[in-house]
């Protein structure tokens, strides 16, 4: 077993004046042909009204997402996975009563998007999101590749709740 050392981006918001995106940690074992990468974003809401964060990133196209879990608080939210449409809804639905609400939904191949809404002003929020892929051995060699996207000008939108 390996361990593929961590990357711990925290001087993400220093690049771009008014981001949520505080830091970036990542951390990923290698077990035989099995990679698993865990990764935890955190944001914060330094403003001061209530915010909408949504952030997209990528993940190994031959790979299966784990879980997702996200810390607002004292409160940890678990993922499950549910129909599209239903996700939409019951997210809307909380954000309309005035509650913190995430989303997690696949973009598209190997790109997924994290919707943090209510964020309220003054609070943090940490994603943390695993996955697992398949490595595969050719020419005597394992190949790993780690798609990345550290952007720190994180979509904000304001909501009036």
């Amino acid at each position: 077993m390996s361990t593929i050392h961590h990357l711990d981006h925290s001087s993400v918001r220093g690049q771009t004046s008014g981001s949520v995106l505080q830091s970036i940690r990542a951390e990923g074992r290698v077990q035989g042909l099995l990679f698993e990468l865990s990764v935890e974003q955190c944001y914060r809401n330094d403003g001061d009204e209530n915010i909408e964060a949504v952030y997209t990133f990528p993940v190994a196209w031959n790979a299966v997402l784990l879980g997702v879990e996200c810390v607002i608080g004292d409160k940890v939210l678990h993922g499950t996975v549910i129909a599209k449409s239903d996700g939409e809804r019951r997210y809307e639905a909380a954000l309309e009563e005035g509650d913190a609400a995430v989303m997690v939904e696949r973009a598209s191949d190997g790109m997924y998007t994290v919707n943090v809404g209510n964020l309220l002003a003054g609070e943090q929020a940490i994603i943390r999101f695993r996955y697992a892929q398949l490595l595969t051995f050719a020419h005597g060699q394992v190949r790993l590749v780690v798609p990345t996207k550290v952007d720190p000008s994180v979509k904000t939108l304001s909501r009036l709740v």
